[in-house]
């Protein structure tokens, strides 16, 4: 077992059910991640296998201090906390807020949660008043849940069930050929099929050849999508 496992692991006792689960399934994607890169050598492999390094130890350095992360990770992240402890905001007016100045991001990225606490004594107000003990699970439950939406979508990419922009770029890149090509076509051989022809006519056949190349493309962006 690895020490950046060993690491992981010793962190989950201390953890929530919900954190807890988010880094059990990190340790398994570094473990797969691992397998795979040391047994094919492919470079797919092992980028993957560094994406899922990365992201554990990002859990480990994020809950080895007290379990409860200081930090916030998104603007997001920021109005789920804020919301959950119980004041009257919309995500709109955080990210103005935030483009004012009132509240600061730190360099390195995230908020402080102890800034973010200060913004909203100075700035918001609260609807009616929770308990504090229901204030500390309803942020708990916010932040959580968004964690693990987070957490998920990076797994999915590590495991290859989102596609990658690379990808969409490539396949876009594709039809556009296919399309320029498809265009060429017609002006090659129009001439030729709207000799003698009406106006009226060749009207009909300028818009039947169009609609022809545009459900052609949409099928096969369709189909791509569909296939992935």
């Amino acid at each position: 077992m690895s020490d950046l496992i060993e690491q992981a692991e010793s962190l989950i006792d201390d953890l929530s059910a919900t954190d807890a689960e988010i880094v059990r399934t990190a340790i398994a994607s570094y473990s797969e991640a691992e397998r795979f890169s040391a047994r094919s050598g492919k470079v797919k492999d092992a980028q993957a296998f560094r994406k899922a390094e990365q992201n554990l130890k990002k859990l480990i350095a994020m809950y080895s201090e007290d379990g409860t992360p200081d930090t916030i990770r998104t603007k997001r992240e920021v109005h789920a906390y804020l919301v959950s402890r119980g004041y009257k905001v919309s995500e709109r007016t955080v990210y103005d807020h935030i483009s004012d100045g009132k509240l600061t991001e730190q360099a390195s990225g995230g908020f402080l949660r102890s800034d973010v606490d200060r913004y909203a004594e100075t700035y918001l107000r609260k609807r009616a008043e929770k308990s504090s003990e229901q204030i500390r699970i309803d942020a708990d439950t916010e932040l959580k849940r968004e964690r693990t939406r987070r957490e998920k979508m990076n797994n999915d990419q590590l495991a290859g069930n989102l596609i990658s922009r690379e990808k969409i770029g490539a396949e876009f890149a594709a039809r556009i050929v296919e399309l320029t090509q498809a265009h060429e076509n017609l002006i090659e051989n129009l001439p030729h099929q709207i000799a003698g022809r009406t106006e009226p006519e060749i009207r009909d056949m300028l818009s039947a050849a169009f609609r022809k190349i545009m459900l052609s493309y949409s099928r096969k962006l369709e189909s791509v999508r569909n296939a992935e």
